[in-house]
């Protein structure tokens, strides 16, 4: 920020013309349920909603207009999460199901927050990135979307359905890669780009974008930022 205002001749010059994506926060805290009792998913979606909302309005007053905010995806999905996840507790598509409900929950949430901004900043635009539906999507026609394996780890070790072994994580000198395409393996919470099909981040009508706001952008109201 500092460097901009030296370069450009301040910083809020550019706020209100620039698109500020908020990614999936919070995704990593939910990928350690598993493995910690100490936090409640409950306590995880509450503080980082606060901690969204609070960074938001932030930006806000320092002049952003335009707002990108992922949800989360479908993260009992990992291979790790369906390892780790009881057989008895598994969702649809064979997921860790407390894991997901906690997921779902928090998107809820965080898309009601959204409107509560959307309300307070009129003359802003609010638009939710849908992972979960994104993510769910490919899940239920993986190889419409060019990916083999929609769970299976492309790096990792110990053979199985996940090809995971949480002490032979990828990058250890135990694990391999199991794909010649990394692009057809495990969706991820960073998913690769499949080569040969259209992925949904490559749709010409994004359907995972959902705005709290009017359509159009002539509807956007124009004044001063509160």
């Amino acid at each position: 920020m500092k460097n901009l205002k030296a370069r450009r001749g301040g910083a809020n010059n550019h706020m209100d013309r620039t698109l500020f994506w908020l990614g999936s926060i919070g995704a990593h805290d939910f990928n350690r349920i598993h493995r910690s009792g100490t936090f409640s998913p409950e306590w995880i979606t509450q503080n980082t909603i606060d901690h969204v909302h609070k960074l938001i309005q932030g930006m806000v007053k320092q002049g952003g207009k335009f707002f990108v905010i992922q949800g989360l995806p479908p993260i009992g999905c990992l291979p790790m999460n369906q390892v780790f996840s009881p057989r008895n507790e598994k969702d649809r598509f064979g997921c860790a199901l407390r894991i997901n409900k906690a997921v779902k929950h928090h998107n809820v949430l965080l898309q009601k927050k959204l409107h509560e901004l959307q309300k307070l900043f009129p003359n802003c635009v609010f638009v939710n990135a849908d992972m979960w539906m994104a993510f769910t999507k490919v899940l239920s026609s993986h190889r419409k979307f060019g990916f083999l394996e929609p769970f299976k780890a492309c790096c990792g070790s110990g053979g199985g359905l996940f090809y995971f072994n949480p002490k032979k994580l990828c990058g250890t000198s135990h694990a391999s890669v199991l794909c010649p395409g990394r692009g057809a393996y495990d969706l991820g919470l960073n998913p690769p780009q499949p080569r040969h099909a259209q992925g949904p981040c490559q749709a010409p009508h994004p359907w995972w974008l959902h705005a709290s706001f009017p359509p159009h952008a002539h509807q956007v109201q124009e004044g001063p930022h509160p």
